[in-house]
């Protein structure tokens, strides 16, 4: 198939809705390379699928378009709560997760504070909570782009020195000093090194924990005394 036949098929793909005629005005494919006419092919392709089949868009579409008629609706507020139980022992909590589901979930002290290292540590769930927003990030964006995902890794650390903490040196800060994100992901080699590219960064720029963590954010501490005897 010669160069400008597949420019015209690239071109016909696109939906025909007023979004999309600017760049069908352009001539979308005419400027690349005829190396880079079969990608160009295939981000068409993915551009027309993410608008119509996808089970995450037809999830979203309509919650989107309540939030464009009512943006309150769009405010939620996620919850965990412990209740404490078991106060004699200083090494150990559970907390519950989701106000609605009440996920209970073990919690442990690191060894280096001098826990048992025995359940993960508050440290771990955080570290839980950006890599399995990232990752449910990227499966829901996929989803809409149709890109199959056939492996995810998904590794975030986070670095603290503890002597902060533990008051051994009032210079060190109490807190993590640096957290990481490692990403790999896994496609068919049909799918463009741009597309996937682009997806990391959807990901990136739509994971709200790692968006929350990399902007930093105010936290209200309210803190009641109850006395009894």
């Amino acid at each position: 198939m010669s160069r400008m036949k597949m420019i015209k098929n690239a071109n016909a793909l696109m939906p025909q809705s007023p979004r999309w005629e600017t760049l069908r005005g352009r001539n979308f494919c005419s400027v690349v390379s005829d190396k880079a006419s079969l990608n160009c092919i295939y981000l068409i392709n993915f551009i027309t699928i993410m608008t119509s089949n996808s089970i995450i868009k037809e999830r979203q579409q309509p919650i989107i378009a309540s939030y464009i008629e009512n943006p309150e609706a769009a405010w939620i507020t996620d919850m965990a709560i412990i209740e404490g139980k078991n106060l004699d022992d200083p090494l150990h909590t559970s907390v519950s997760i989701n106000e609605e589901l009440k996920v209970d979930f073990p919690i442990g002290v690191h060894r280096a504070v001098g826990g048992h290292h025995d359940f993960p540590n508050s440290g771990d769930l955080l570290c839980a909570a950006l890599a399995s927003c990232f990752d449910t990030a990227l499966r829901m964006i996929a989803n809409r782009l149709q890109i199959t995902l056939i492996k995810t890794r998904v590794i975030a650390t986070a670095n603290v020195d503890v002597r902060g903490t533990l008051m051994v040196d009032k210079e060190v800060p109490v807190g993590f000093q640096s957290m990481g994100l490692e990403i790999e992901i896994t496609v068919f080699n049909s799918v463009p090194t741009e597309l996937a590219d682009k997806l990391i960064k959807a990901t990136e720029r739509s994971c709200i924990v790692l968006q929350t963590l990399l902007r930093g954010t105010t936290v209200n501490v309210n803190a009641s005394i109850i006395k009894t005897d």
